[in-house]
């Protein structure tokens, strides 16, 4: 395990996302396993808002709303916290790629931890909540990972148009 954890390491130094190696699934169970049940997304201004919400996982029991802007996670700024946060699917090409990921893996620990998260709902409300993390058979990774949510045999532009407005889509 010491040595997957050494080589996986040294790929993700290459910043090339031609570069790879197998994942070792238990060390990746170990490293992310756990979710808070949340899905984020990064605005061009910085701020972090939840786009999902898992039912019965620890975000939603603890009452965090789809558009909650989340300012503080584990002690941090979200934007600090953010820019510290692992992806084990690297390496990575470009920032874009690789901040794409941290998002996804902001949520993601190992299972049990216990993170405090400070966050302002849609109506305005601030509020300070410890959420556990806990497995949820990857449901929020898988939805969250552009690369499960393409379509193969959707062509490279699709158009429709919704009254009267025309809509293209290119993948």
């Amino acid at each position: 395990d010491q040595f997957y954890v050494v080589m996986k390491d040294f790929t993700q130094r290459f910043m090339d996302g031609h570069v790879s190696m197998t994942l070792n699934f238990d060390i990746f169970f170990e490293q992310v396993g756990g979710s808070m049940g949340l899905i984020l997304q990064e605005l061009s201004d910085g701020r972090i808002l939840v786009v999902d919400v898992w039912q019965d996982l620890p975000a939603d029991r603890a009452g965090i709303e789809v558009g909650a802007e989340i300012l503080e996670w584990g002690g941090m700024t979200a934007a600090d916290y953010l820019a510290q946060v692992y992806s084990p699917f690297g390496p990575y090409s470009t920032d874009h790629h690789l901040r794409r990921d941290q998002l996804v893996f902001m949520e993601r620990s190992p299972m049990g931890t216990i993170l405090e998260v400070k966050y302002r709902q849609p109506n305005g409300s601030v509020k300070t909540v410890e959420l556990q993390s806990e497995f949820d058979f990857y449901e929020t990774l898988l939805a969250a990972m552009p690369i499960f949510q393409s379509d193969d045999l959707e062509p490279p532009v699709v158009t429709h148009s919704i009254e009267g407005v025309g809509y293209i889509k290119i993948n």
